[in-house]
């Protein structure tokens, strides 16, 4: 992006998705408790 015309740089920005607001601090809403998911 460094080397990209400003109009391109614009053109990229504009189809950027918003960060979510307050990411870390809403809780998240699993459906069902945490322990219970399988990992790995």
């Amino acid at each position: 992006m460094n080397n990209a015309s400003l109009e391109f740089a614009h053109k990229c920005h504009a189809k950027l998705n918003l960060h979510p607001y307050r990411t870390f601090s809403d809780l998240a809403h699993l459906s069902r408790p945490l322990l219970e998911l399988h990992m790995g």
